[in-house]
This record gives structure tokens, C-alpha cells and sequence, in this order.
């Protein structure tokens, strides 16, 4: 917490400096850097504030790459505020510029956070459209880590729309990435997902697996693998084996 105050209160001296040189551009720049810390301390209404005065000065100055960063952070503050809809109206935006820019990577980024805007919104259709072209994008250059996160999320989308077949079929591809790459935690995860949407499907013994699976991987998934696994035993009327499970999960 101190040394985010500390990083404000540098930000805030070169921010004079550039007032008083007439920089605008760089003002735009400490605006949304300040913001972005806001953020990060759970100071979302300050966050709001700055980025709307970097979004401003970048337009003033005809900065368009500069614009489409300042749209990003706001939809993302936007989101956490619960105000999906403006989240999805920055998100778009952004993913506007992207294009005009040709800015790939900043557009598979657009595509993914305008996709879990979409899901928050409870506009799934949406959400797998953004997705899909997220996932088109990572394949295009070759961002494998993107690419399992576009699987993931596609996979998210298909269990609250009730496909499980489809969403394990998407989340089995997602393991597949960081198991190629070694990605330890990223397949902890992986493993946790597909666990959770067998145990929707009712298949719990296959649910269980995955939960165990997750839980040797890595043990910064335990709490998470526990709290399952305690409800898949539930789920069989296995309930000591469910009470060891919860109990691990609270110590």
C-alpha cells in the first residue's frame, strides 16, 4: 500500500513537470498510469476519474493507440463496477481502434474482455462470437497462452448455457496448451475446469479425477480442489469423505 502511495505521489510530481512543459501527451499518459494504480488499490472511482482524463487528453491530441488503452482500462473499471453495459460500449471501442491500428494483439485482447463483458451481461451468443475471434487471433500469431485462455473462456461460456459436452470439449483443449508449453499452474486450473463441469453434468467420479488431478499439480489450487472434491463426495453420499474434504478446505 505504501509504495503504491509512493508510486502516486512520484506520478503526480512528473505530471506538474509535463503541465508546465506543455506535454499533453505525456500527461495523458501519467493519467492513466495514476489510474491504473487507483485500480489496483480497490480505488475504482478515482480509476474511473483518471481514465476519463487520459481518454480525453488522447483524443485532444489525436493519439489514437492512446485512446484505444484509455477505452480498455475503462471498460475494465466499468466491469467491476457491475456497469456492463458501458463495459461492453469501451471494450467495443477499443476493439475499433485495434483494428484501425493494426494492432493484433491489442485486438485479441479486445475481443476477449469485450467476450467476458458480453458474459457478465448474460448475452452468451455475444460472448462466444467475441471469443471465437479472440481464438482466431491467438492461432493467427502464433500466442499459445492466449490461445488456451480463448478455449477456457469458450468452455465457460458453453456451461452457463447448459452445453457441457461442448464446454469439456473446449476446456480439454485448454489443458492441452499448457501441458505442450509447462505451464504448471496453468494446468492445475485447467484440470479444476473440467472437474467443475463434470461435476454440473452430475458425472462425479470424472469430476473427482480432475478435482485430484488439479490438487497434485499444484498445491496453490488445494483450497479450490478441496472445496470440490468435497462436494463431489457430497454428491455421492459419500458425506465423512465430504466433511475431510471441507475441513481441509477451511484449515
Amino acid at each position: 500500500m505504501e509504495n503504491k502511495a509512493e508510486e502516486i505521489q512520484y506520478l503526480n510530481m512528473y505530471l506538474t513537470i509535463a503541465k508546465v512543459v506543455g506535454d499533453r501527451a505525456a500527461e495523458g499518459r501519467i493519467y492513466g498510469n495514476i489510474g491504473n494504480i487507483y485500480y489496483k488499490l480497490g480505488n475504482v472511482q478515482d480509476a474511473l476519474e483518471y481514465h476519463n482524463k487520459c481518454l480525453s487528453i488522447f483524443k485532444e491530441v489525436g493519439d489514437r493507440a492512446g485512446e484505444g488503452i484509455a477505452y480498455y482500462n475503462l471498460g475494465i473499471v466499468s466491469k467491476s463496477l457491475g456497469n456492463f453495459q458501458e463495459a461492453i460500449e469501451y471494450h467495443s471501442k477499443n476493439l475499433l481502434i485495434a483494428k484501425e491500428v493494426n494492432d493484433r494483439d491489442g485486438e485479441e485482447q479486445a475481443c476477449c474482455n469485450l467476450g467476458n463483458a458480453y458474459v457478465s451481461y448474460g448475452n452468451f451468443q455475444k460472448a462466444i462470437e467475441c471469443h471465437n475471434e479472440d481464438l482466431v487471433i491467438a492461432k493467427e500469431v502464433g500466442n499459445r497462452e492466449r490461445e488456451g485462455q480463448a478455449y477456457c473462456n469458450l468452455g465457460i461460456v458453453c456451461c452457463n448455457r447448459g452445453q457441457l459436452e461442448e464446454a469439456i470439449e473446449y476446456l480439454k483443449k485448454c489443458l492441452l496448451i499448457p501441458k505442450a508449453v509447462g505451464d504448471v499452474a496453468g494446468e492445475g486450473i485447467a484440470y479444476g475446469n473440467i472437474g467443475n463441469a463434470y461435476h454440473i453434468q452430475g458425472k462425479f467420479k470424472e469430476a473427482m479425477e480432475h478435482c485430484n488431478k488439479c490438487l497434485l499439480i499444484t498445491k496453490d489450487m488445494g483450497d479450490k480442489a478441496y472445496c470440490n472434491l468435497g462436494n463431489d463426495y457430497h454428491s455421492l453420499s459419500n458425506f465423512q469423505e465430504a466433511i475431510e474434504y471441507h475441513k481441509k478446505d477451511l484449515a
